[in-house]
């Protein structure tokens, strides 16, 4: 293989990669572009996200060491 058919086939190679390239990044605008789109209209119709976890009232847990009391209190021996 002489220089001039290596140098062809190396332009070759890189204007295919430069379409693969152009192809992807197409693909991404345009995937980012429908979800841009979704988001306006989720912001057009006021759609809610419903909240993951169920709505009441939550307590902290207790830290006073009534559990190791209750456990003193059930060992044998007392």
């Amino acid at each position: 293989m002489d220089f001039a058919e290596f140098a062809e086939q190396y332009k070759r190679r890189t204007a295919k990669r430069m379409l693969d390239f152009e192809a992807a990044v197409a693909e991404a605008h345009r995937q980012m572009e429908q979800v841009n789109r979704q988001q306006a209209i989720a912001r057009e119709l006021n759609l809610r996200v419903e909240p993951t976890t169920p709505r009441g009232v939550y307590r902290p847990t207790r830290r006073g060491g009534r559990v190791q009391g209750v456990l003193r209190r059930g060992e044998p021996g007392d």
